[in-house]
């Protein structure tokens, strides 16, 4: 824990002691704002979504319905982190001399690049909706498992795109590639061609059933946190480092 207060407290001192410490400042304040309008609406929607659902689309079962179309909420997550989550600027290189272990380093890289508003979105979207409508139709336990397997979800794609980012090539094509992907996906899904909300409902009403999907997801973002793990580990060197 001592260590990592002091990884903290190095990112701290960095950031109030650049050059562009005026620059920096004005583009959190910027970003701040813009990440507290975000929250609100996300949560003023959250308040009213099963009312949307059953009052507005007329839907009878809310949570059914959701289920069926939370596959395009995370294609959506998935594009919108391409834009917004980026690798936490830590400079390490100064820390190789020092007598820490180089997992540390690594593990407190990952740590920090969990620390970004995307991965709460789950609990301020859906929490609402999860202990009202899910516990009302399954339970509470149901509705904590239901909310936790959307956030592991939301996480693995966190892991995706830090992958995707620590590749050497460029990304551009690859976000090209998702966005094209996921329309016709949706085009397809429209026309009935291929009814992926319906897979969609039937995955995530399984959820409500039981606890192995969550295990299996769980599981998946352990194997992709220790990728990534071992990815900046083998780059954890002066001659290639590109965590800065």
């Amino acid at each position: 824990m001592r260590l990592v207060f002091t990884f903290l407290s190095l990112v701290v001192k960095r950031f109030f002691r650049s050059p562009s410490f005026g620059k920096d400042v004005a583009i959190q304040i910027i970003l701040g704002s813009i990440a507290v309008v975000v929250v609100s609406y996300f949560l003023i929607l959250g308040s009213a979504l099963e009312k949307v659902i059953i009052n507005t689309l007329k839907q009878s079962n809310a949570v059914a319905f959701l289920n069926g179309l939370l596959v395009y909420y995370f294609m959506v997550e998935l594009i919108i982190r391409y834009f917004i989550q980026s690798l936490p600027t830590i400079q390490v290189q100064p820390l190789l001399h020092l007598p820490i272990k180089r997992s540390k380093i690594v593990n407190f890289f990952l740590g920090i690049s969990l620390i970004h508003v995307i991965n709460i979105f789950v609990f301020l979207l859906f929490g609402q909706f999860a202990f009202s409508a899910v516990a009302h139709g399954f339970g509470m336990n149901q509705a904590w498992i239901w909310l936790l397997t959307l956030w592991f979800i939301s996480l693995i794609l966190h892991y995706l795109i830090v992958l995707s980012k620590l590749s050497s090539s460029r990304i551009e094509w690859k976000l090209v590639l998702i966005i094209v992907v996921c329309s016709l996906i949706a085009g397809a899904d429209y026309f009935a061609w291929i009814k992926l909300s319906l897979v969609a409902e039937k995955f995530f009403n399984t959820i409500l059933q039981g606890y192995t999907l969550i295990g299996a997801l769980f599981f998946t973002l352990i194997i992709l946190h220790y990728i990534a793990y071992r990815i900046i580990l083998k780059r954890l060197y002066p001659e290639e480092l590109k965590l800065h």
